[in-house]
């Protein structure tokens, strides 16, 4: 016959492990839904590291346009014998570098503009560049002061330079200067 204590040591027993059963359980079903987040986490961490971290979007500015020559940024425009020119303006050393250069083509109405500092002597080249186009060098009072028309890419390494003082320089498609009635004194509006 059992002791006394030994039948409820034995029940506690049985009850202690049907507990720690019911613990365990209770613990693991608990630690499911956990698990599944976790699961997710890392697996988004892993899908972001390995595919990129941020989606792939445009690298084109809010203000460039694709053209059937490529992207050109729209930075203003100039007015020239009542003919609108889009522009894009060289902001910094390299772009004063590059220019055109690399690029497929020119649109009819797009132009690539360079402000300098002061007026002065500015000697253009074709290196790298791909097609013909007219260079328009502009005094500060905003008139024509030199052109070189349809100038090719074959001239490298020569260099075009403005006699009369400068302030500006456009570049055009090749033979649009003509087309637009550029002669020296001419107006250009901006």
């Amino acid at each position: 016959m059992p002791r006394a204590g030994s039948a409820r040591t034995a029940s506690v027993r049985k009850n202690d492990k049907t507990s720690l059963w019911s613990i365990s359980s209770l613990k693991i079903s608990s630690l499911v839904p956990v698990i599944i987040v976790l699961a997710i986490v890392v697996a988004v961490i892993v899908a972001l590291t390995i595919g990129g971290s941020k989606p792939k979007t445009s690298t084109l500015s809010k203000n460039t346009v694709n053209t059937a020559c490529g992207p050109y940024r729209n930075d203003g425009s100039v007015v020239i014998n009542g003919q609108k020119i889009t522009i894009e303006i060289a902001k910094d050393s390299q772009e004063f570098d590059k220019g055109l250069a690399g690029r497929p083509c020119i649109p009819a109405n797009q132009g690539m503009f360079f402000a300098f500092n002061r007026a002065g002597q500015y000697p253009f080249w074709m290196k790298g560049m791909k097609f013909p186009i007219d260079i328009i060098w502009i005094t500060s009072a905003h008139r024509v002061a030199a052109i070189e028309i349809n100038e090719s890419p074959k001239t490298y390494p020569d260099k075009f330079v403005n006699k009369a003082p400068a302030q500006y320089v456009l570049e055009l498609k090749a033979n649009r200067s003509t087309e637009l009635n550029l002669k020296i004194g001419t107006t250009v509006v901006f």
